[in-house]
């Protein structure tokens, strides 16, 4: 396979279990508060704002890891990886403070680095 088809997938799938955990933990605290507000609360209702929150877990957290990527980018954190033992083509500053997310924009997007093998 690819490597850039298997960092994308590696992205994806962190992104879709992260995404999914978010929207588990928040149903399940929006459905305990509504069938106490109304216990005959449609399961439509839950459905919906289950739906909802995954989609919109999921943007943001492409959002944060677009903008720390932003942020490490100009800061000059993200260098080429000259280690080839790991699965990644750059290497992240350890004085990067959001290192997971810049890894996770990095992993969506593997388009970006291949302009950091030529530095």
């Amino acid at each position: 396979m690819n490597p850039k088809t298997t960092l994308w997938l590696r992205g994806l799938a962190k992104l879709l279990t992260l995404a999914l955990l978010a929207n588990q933990v928040l149903t399940l605290i929006f459905s305990i508060g509504a069938h106490q507000v109304d216990p005959d609360v449609d399961s439509q209702v839950i459905s919906v704002f289950s739906i909802v929150t995954s989609v919109l877990a999921g943007l943001w957290l492409q959002a944060d890891a677009r903008h720390a990527y932003q942020r490490a980018k100009a800061q000059d954190l993200i260098k080429p990886n000259h280690d080839k033992t790991k699965p990644w083509p750059w290497a992240l500053d350890p004085a990067c403070p959001r290192k997971w997310l810049v890894t996770l924009h990095l992993e969506l997007n593997p388009a970006l680095t291949e302009g950091l093998s030529e530095r």
